[in-house]
């Protein structure tokens, strides 16, 4: 039986199931219809190899670059090819991280973890709403162990298609915005990085004496500081370890995870709530302006490092922290946290850190034994005003940091626009994209 002619209805998607609205000489259609799309099949692992013998193999995620605009790599060859793809295909995740993209960096053997789509469309047009699609395709993922999405769900992917004319002015034009966009990026790292630098400097001004050596002079203060270890002048706290409750009232605890680390501030956007009684609440409670050192993470960078809880809410916190508490006849609560945050105390807090299996811990014992040098109460506030007035000043360049640690989202921001017709490049006197489509079948 000859094969039924497709019309331009099966090619379209459905009124009743466009996601949103595209200018008038637009189209959204099916990606199995503006685009060859080739399922993977893993060879026998017996014919796998690492010694450049056979077809270059790309099994998943291992053999991509690092974005989705990047080459594939060549890790594993096989002597028994079953599907193949060409170079420049766009290779898909459709095991596991369902929705990852690379491109083929040459004609390879395509392994069931992953797809390869040809394009009929702008290649660089359809990678990069693929891309602005991964979260929505990995959603349409099921099962349990890892997540599958099927060549059908691939086939029936909704794509907005404007005129081929356009597709490249979005491209060119999306790429033009990305890279102001870097650079912008670039150019706040840069003076955020000397930022850090001058802060670093400061801090060691203020802790050596030299900072406030002339205030010293005028109210006739001795130059001779202290030495003493930090449980002499505060003590230590780990947090609650458990993780749930049966009894007591439900209170909020800080965990690393649901907590906003920022200018070594902490906010608590949302919290585990557990139900705690009297005793637990009294025993782990943080309140405004307390002191948190973070005992446990991934990164050297992070562990040892001591945050100022800001808000009104009194509540618990985890056994990944570590509450600072000041003799506050020897040290201030600020002074203490500028104090800790120092390079050289930094120095000796990192050196005394342990990793194992991926984590960074630091001790309370390890904490204890550092020695510093401790100046006088009234010359503690002085430092505490002079660092305050100085940071103040550039606190510009953190809320400028805001674009680098939001760079996904303005990207983002900008594709939302791009792939809705809203760069303002859309010419609505070329001719449809339907009418296009129609040539292709």
């Amino acid at each position: 039986m000859a094969k039924k002619k497709l019309t331009i209805d099966d090619v379209l998607v459905p009124k009743d199931e466009i996601p949103y609205e595209v200018p008038e000489n637009w189209c959204w259609v099916k990606l199995g219809y503006i685009s060859k799309v080739t399922m993977g099949q893993s060879p026998k692992g017996s014919s796998y190899n690492d010694e450049g013998i056979g077809e270059i193999l790309i099994n998943g995620p291992v053999e991509f670059g690092p974005t989705p605009f990047s080459r594939t790599l060549e890790k594993k060859w096989t002597t028994e090819p079953t599907k193949m793809c060409d170079k420049d295909d766009i290779i898909m995740c459709v095991r596991g991280s369902v929705g990852k993209l690379n491109i083929a960096g040459n004609s390879a053997c395509i392994g069931r973890g992953v797809c390869a789509i040809k394009p009929f469309i702008n290649e660089k047009y359809l990678l990069y709403i693929l891309n602005f699609k991964q979260d929505e395709i990995s959603r349409m993922g099921t099962g349990t162990t890892f997540l599958n999405i099927s060549s059908k769900d691939i086939h029936n992917i909704s794509i907005p298609v404007p005129p081929l004319a356009e597709q490249e002015r979005i491209v060119n034009r999306i790429e033009s915005l990305f890279e102001k966009v870097d650079k912008a990026a670039g150019l706040v790292d840069e003076a955020r990085e000397g930022f850090e630098k001058r802060r670093a400097a400061i801090l060691e001004r203020a802790f050596s004496g030299e900072l406030t050596k002339k205030w010293r002079e005028e109210n006739g203060v001795s130059d001779e500081w202290n030495k003493i270890s930090l449980e002499g002048i505060c003590s230590f706290k780990n947090g609650l370890s458990k993780r749930s409750g049966k009894e007591g009232i439900d209170k909020k605890v800080l965990r690393l995870a649901d907590i906003n680390i920022k200018e070594h501030k902490i906010y608590c956007d949302e919290s585990r709530v557990i139900k705690l009684v009297d005793k637990e609440i009294e025993k782990y409670k943080v309140e405004n302006n307390d002191l948190l050192l973070i005992r446990v993470n991934g990164s050297r960078n992070i562990v040892g490092k001591v945050v100022v809880y800001e808000g009104n809410d009194i509540v618990a916190y985890c056994d990944h922290l570590i509450k600072i508490t000041p003799d506050n006849k020897l040290i201030l609560n600020k002074y203490l946290w500028y104090l800790i945050n120092s390079d050289s105390v930094r120095k000796i807090l990192l050196d005394r850190v342990v990793s194992s299996a991926g984590q960074n811990t630091i001790s309370q014992g390890s904490l204890s034994g550092i020695i510093v040098k401790l100046s006088t109460i009234d010359e503690q506030n002085e430092i505490i005003y002079t660092l305050d007035k100085l940071f103040n000043s550039e606190f510009n360049i953190e809320e400028l940091a805001g674009i680098g640690e939001n760079i996904d989202i303005i990207k983002k921001s900008i594709l939302a626009k791009a792939f809705r017709g809203e760069l303002g490049s859309n010419d609505l006197d070329e001719e449809s994209s339907i009418q296009s489509l129609i040539k292709l079948i």
